[in-house]
Formats: C-alpha cells, sequence, structure tokens
C-alpha cells in the first residue's frame, strides 16, 4: 500500500535521484553481515545508511523540495 503523502513524494523523487544500486555495491564492499544461527536477521547496511541520511529531513518542510 502505497500512501500519497509529501513525505511519500519526497522519497518516491529521492530514489528516482540516487542510484541506490551503486551505493549500496560500494557499502557492501567494507560491510559484512554477521550470519549466525541465532538472533535476528542483520538489518541491511543500505537501509541503515539510508536511515542515517534522512534522519536529518523529518525536521524539515518537505514542501520546499517538491514541484
Amino acid at each position: 500500500m502505497e500512501l500519497n503523502t509529501r513525505s511519500s513524494k519526497f522519497y518516491a523523487l529521492v530514489n528516482l535521484l540516487i542510484d541506490w544500486g551503486k551505493i549500496e555495491a560500494l557499502i557492501n564492499r567494507y560491510h559484512t553481515k554477521g550470519n549466525t544461527l541465532k538472533g535476528e536477521k542483520p538489518y541491511s547496511a543500505l537501509l541503515l545508511f539510508k536511515m542515517l541520511l534522512m534522519s536529518p529531513l523529518r525536521k524539515v518542510n518537505l514542501t520546499h523540495f517538491l514541484p
């Protein structure tokens, strides 16, 4: 289910502008996930990077970025 909100439009625009595949390949060169039989599966390094990158934008008025 996709929401039609300002923030979802903003993140869709970000996904169009940024080639996440290239960034993921670069991150995975230096980051290895631990694989164990116990515990939960680890989050992907790309997801963690996106969260870190986008967290400052939570306080920004997103209407400035949308057409």
